[in-house]
């Protein structure tokens, strides 16, 4: 299975694509790092990993906080 880094620092740090000239205000995903804690991230890093079928493992407080 594969690590959590990637969506915990897209919950972190949020994510917006490229401008380009079909799409020069893309729509993005604003960070959450800075009103979450590492315990409220790691449970919704959990349920994104889990969702729609996906039987990926539980993401720990201790893996969020290595992914600093």
């Amino acid at each position: 299975m594969l690590a959590p880094h990637n969506v915990i620092q897209a919950i972190r740090k949020g994510g917006f694509a490229p401008n380009t000239a079909a799409n020069p205000r893309p729509f993005g995903m604003p960070p959450f790092g800075h009103v979450l804690t590492d315990a409220k991230l790691a449970a919704v890093a959990t349920h994104v990993r889990r969702s729609w079928g996906n039987t990926a493992p539980v993401v720990t407080e201790l893996q969020v906080l290595k992914a600093k």
